[in-house]
């Protein structure tokens, strides 16, 4: 999103996406059948349209060592791929636990 660009920035993108654009993407995303991970700086408008799927925050560094908060959103059907995913990992490794001890 555009508001999420620091004023200073002297990098500039070959294709800028519009807030149209990003309200379009927003739309195909929630439409895929598949699992959806989307990368990007927090926004209010990306609180709206995303407020169904799960957000993780991590400091990082823009240009010019400058400290950002960048953040993926995680589609409900990739959130609950991975937790499906988590519990086969550990029934498979709670019996070796077991047999170790």
């Amino acid at each position: 999103m555009p508001e999420t660009r620091i004023a200073s920035s002297t990098i500039s993108y070959r294709c800028e996406m519009t807030e149209a654009d990003h309200e379009a993407l927003a739309r195909t995303l929630h439409e895929a059948e598949g699992m959806v991970v989307l990368s990007g700086y927090r926004c209010p408008a990306y609180d709206e349209w995303f407020s169904t799927w799960r957000r993780i925050d991590r400091e990082a560094w823009a240009e010019r060592a400058a400290k950002r908060i960048e953040s993926l959103w995680i589609s409900p059907s990739c959130e609950e791929r991975l937790r499906r995913e988590t519990e086969i990992q550990e029934a498979n490794i709670m019996p070796l636990m077991r047999a170790v001890n």
